[in-house]
């Protein structure tokens, strides 16, 4: 799915427990998940790993519940910013932000 880019802004997101690999490698994704309600997620790995082009405002996400956030970001060369809640500490060896 490299090539998807489809706006996912009123998805109803309230319930998901695991993002796990939701985005990994799609490319050329650049929705905008600001307003996305992520207070029951507890995986986020790989979630925007090879998702080259995403830069989405995430300040907002609620990530309390979180325990893995392993490599989240891997890739995503477009990321002009860490998120403020990106915890260093959270998942394995806490490499969210690896190879950025």
């Amino acid at each position: 799915a490299s090539s998807f880019t489809s706006d996912l802004r009123k998805w109803d997101t309230g319930n998901v427990e695991s993002m796990n690999h939701m985005f990994d490698g799609a490319s050329c994704f650049t929705s905008d998940l600001s307003n996305w309600q992520t207070g029951k997620v507890t995986d986020m790995t790989y979630m925007f790993c090879g998702a080259e082009s995403f830069n989405s405002d995430l300040s907002e996400w609620q990530t309390g519940n979180v325990t893995d956030m392993f490599e989240m970001f891997e890739g995503a060369a477009a990321l002009q910013q860490r998120p403020h809640w990106y915890r260093e500490d959270v998942g394995e060896e806490g490499l969210g932000f690896c190879y950025i």
